[in-house]
């Protein structure tokens, strides 16, 4: 052929964009059986990765290496897709997948999880710390911001919260399962606890790829990926966000509001009975599946707003719940058993 790769069926053929004529190493790595050669620079590898060092250590001319026009070929044993994603992104850092970590409708075969785990084996840092800071930048790492986030998509219909789920919130947030095991790889442990926490309120029925977002009314993740480290913070994560929201401290309203304080003490006694009752009820709602503390807590927040409070009992009572919530969020990692 006028490239030179070899006309038969399972002869190697070159890659259409990874085989430069100036190269100087040539990689052979097999796409469904059949080698395909990609010819680079060793000065492009030696400068984003040490591990290379002992490919590139290699003579131009050593008679124990398979020789292709003048050039050493080095034969790999990693995924086709993966190494040929990870070259890719060395020459064209715009390749690297990161919509893979994108919220939907972003769908397709995942592929990022395989050039992580090929950056990692041969160091190339370049490529782990873009996918750890694009990971920090798409996954909320304050309180404000997860609601901001969770907030947005309803943002047309007047920050509405429902109080059994954000409308469509399976827009709001990426998906968690990839995000929780490519940050282990990269370090990026920053997002893990909102990641856990978009997990533990997932429903563990549906999987992320089998959904179609546009018939979603629940939220979903690639439930398959995780490890079983991941499934037993997961497990006790849900378990301590179910005991925190029945422990939410709704009783020390009356602690808190000194005596004479009160501008309508019939109507704020009536009011907060309704309040803790309509807490009791959330419990019941399909709270231990999917136990989504912060959604209930909001919902919660604005039934105090509409509930009927005196102008000193209610911004008591929602400081009470506001603070609530921040601790929970504080102890977000410590729920979830993310503490080093």
């Amino acid at each position: 052929m006028a490239d030179g790769s070899d006309s038969s069926d399972n002869g190697p053929i070159h890659h259409p964009s990874l085989y430069f004529p100036d190269g100087d190493i040539i990689f052979s790595v097999l796409n469904e059986g059949r080698p395909t050669l990609l010819r680079v620079h060793r000065l492009v590898l030696a400068h984003f990765s040490l591990s290379f060092r002992d490919i590139l250590s290699i003579p131009s001319h050593s008679e124990a290496n398979e020789m292709k026009e003048g050039v050493p070929v080095v034969s790999m044993l990693d995924p086709y897709i993966d190494f040929v994603g990870l070259i890719n992104a060395l020459y064209s850092p715009e390749t690297l997948p990161l919509r893979d970590l994108e919220r939907r409708p972003n769908r397709g075969p995942v592929t990022i999880r395989g050039i992580c785990a090929l950056a990692k084996k041969y160091q190339v840092d370049s490529v782990l710390k873009r996918i750890a800071g694009r990971l920090e930048a798409i996954w909320p790492a304050t309180l404000r911001q997860y609601v901001a986030a969770r907030g947005t998509f309803t943002s047309d219909v007047g920050y509405v919260v429902s109080h059994l789920m954000w409308a469509r919130v399976e827009h709001a947030h990426p998906e968690p399962a990839l995000a929780i095991r490519l940050a282990m790889e990269v370090g990026a442990r920053s997002v893990l606890s909102a990641a856990f926490y978009r997990l533990a309120i997932s429903d563990p029925s549906v999987d992320w790829d089998d959904s179609e977002p546009e018939e979603m009314d629940t939220l979903s993740a690639r439930w398959g990926i995780l490890d079983q480290t991941d499934w037993t913070r997961y497990n006790y994560g849900k378990d301590d966000l179910a005991i925190r929201f029945q422990e939410l401290p709704l009783d020390t309203y009356e602690q808190e509001v000194p005596s004479g304080r009160c501008g309508d003490e019939d109507g704020c006694f009536s009011a907060i009975k309704k309040l803790r009752a309509f807490h009791r009820g959330q419990l019941n709602i399909g709270f231990a599946r999917q136990p989504d503390i912060i959604g209930r807590t909001l919902t919660l927040h604005e039934e105090i707003d509409k509930g009927g409070f005196c102008f000193y009992c209610k911004p008591t009572l929602q400081v009470i719940v506001s603070s609530f919530l921040k601790d929970v969020w504080d102890d977000l990692s410590e729920i979830f058993g993310l503490t080093e």
